[in-house]
Formats: structure tokens, C-alpha cells, sequence
């Protein structure tokens, strides 16, 4: 089945749009990480279903933010980790290869692959794929796509709703590049701040083997209470992006 708008856009609206603030969330109090735990310890060595409770569980456990001393977050990242390299039916596409020490992923549909700097994550959720760091604070989202225009106008309209002193780039202050050999365009650059902190958005069009979304999104605001002196390994993951293989 082909992805609907609607739905590639209630993944960004999950995922780009709101990760970043989950931590100052109100369910994140001490009652819900404990139900949460629970709920992933019950769950983590069950059937499909069960397991996909428990990764949920220990993300929202996680998106809450934890000390380097917490022993449950840190089980529950590492597990993660395990849990998202087994192929399931949502992730057929994205994989890693297990022999591979650069932690490689392909979008096939896409012709697209990276490398994941450590520390980093991806998944997929439908037809969207998600690489994050920090916490939700750097996102780079892939949306392949043939609908590419209405994916655009779909992610512009959403930032529009949820930004405050929203200001957009001029469309001649616009670039066109490639990115490792891959055509990409910049179609709108934007930024302003979410529920109090500073946030960036850009949007590439990647013309690889199908027309390729990527949204790119940074918290600089809150990124720079934890350094000032590092891309958090932006940089060799933006120069890892290519055409497969």
C-alpha cells in the first residue's frame, strides 16, 4: 500500500515536531517512568507484539531524559539498540548489516544510505525514517516519496501551526548542491522557537532513485547547554549520505 499525506505527516508531527520537548512534558514524573519500566520488563522477551509494547514503553522512558547513572535508561537504550536491527515488517527496508563496525543503513526504495555516528539512532515508522541524536534535539527525517510537493507543503504549514516567531528564509537565499553526488535542492529553510526553545528546520529535495524528503531539525538553545565546541557528529553524517551500493 502506498503511503497516504496524512499519514506521512502524522509521523513527522510525532516525531520532528515533537520529540525535542517531550522531557517538559507533564507525563514525565517518576509514577509514569516506573509504569514504563515495568511495562518494558514485562514485555522485552515476548512475541512481536509484545516486544513492539516494550520498545514503546522504554522510549517514552527515554524521551523523558536521564542521568549517565541511570541503570534502567541505560539497559533500556541499549536494548533498543538490539531490538531495532532485527528486520520486522515495518523496517524491511532499513537495515545493518551486523558485520558492519559504521552501523550502515539503506532506504532501498530511496537508493539512499548513511552512517550513523555513535550515539545515534534510526527507525522507521511507516514509510518515514528517523535518524536522532541528543535526544530528539538533532532529527534528520527521510520521507521518500512521489508526492514530494505535498509532503513539502504538508511539513511547511505544520511548522507554521506549531512555531512562534517564525521567520523563513527568502526563497533566493536558497541553495542547490549535491550532497555526496546526490542532486539536492533546499525548498525552505525556517526557524523560531518551540514551547521555549530555539529550533531550525530545513527541507532538502534528494533526487537519488526516488524523490527524497529530508527534513533537518536542530535545537541550538538547548544543544548549547551541553557544548558549545561540537556538531555532536553532525558533520560526519551529513558526508555519509549517498546513493546504495
Amino acid at each position: 500500500m502506498k503511503p497516504t499525506i496524512n499519514s506521512i505527516l502524522l509521523v513527522l508531527m510525532l516525531s520532528a515536531f515533537a520529540r525535542p520537548v517531550l522531557a517538559q512534558s507533564a507525563q514525565c514524573n517518576d509514577t509514569n517512568k516506573g509504569v514504563w519500566y515495568q511495562t518494558f520488563l514485562s514485555n522485552r522477551n515476548g512475541g512481536t507484539e509484545q516486544q513492539k509494547t516494550a520498545a514503546e514503553a522504554a522510549q517514552k522512558y527515554l524521551d523523558c531524559g536521564y542521568d549517565p547513572g541511570d541503570q534502567p535508561a541505560q539497559y533500556m537504550k541499549n536494548w533498543l539498540r538490539g531490538y531495532r536491527r532485527v528486520p520486522s515488517a515495518q523496517s524491511t527496508t532499513v537495515t545493518r548489516p551486523a558485520s558492519s563496525p559504521q552501523r550502515t543503513f539503506r532506504i532501498e526504495e530511496a537508493g539512499i544510505q548513511f552512517s550513523l555516528p555513535v550515539g545515534w539512532d534510526a527507525t522507521r515508522i511507516k514509510h518515514v525514517v528517523i535518524v536522532s541524536a541528543q535526544k530528539g534535539l538533532i532529527q534528520y527525517i527521510f520521507v521518500p516519496s512521489d508526492q514530494y510537493e505535498e509532503v513539502i507543503a504538508g511539513m511547511k504549514k505544520r511548522i507554521s501551526e506549531l512555531i512562534s516567531d517564525l521567520k523563513i528564509d527568502p526563497a533566493e537565499a536558497l541553495r542547490h548542491k549535491e550532497m555526496n553526488g546526490i542532486p539536492a535542492t533546499e525548498k525552505f529553510a525556517a526557524s523560531g522557537k518551540l514551547q521555549g526553545l530555539s529550533i531550525t528546520y530545513t527541507v532538502w529535495l534528494l533526487e537519488a532513485n526516488k524523490p527524497t524528503v529530508l527534513l533537518v531539525s536542530f535545537s541550538h538553545s538547548a544543544l548549547a547547554t551541553i557544548s558549545r565546541s561540537s556538531d555532536f557528529g553532525t558533520a560526519a553524517f551529513s558526508g555519509s549520505i549517498r546513493r546504495t551500493n
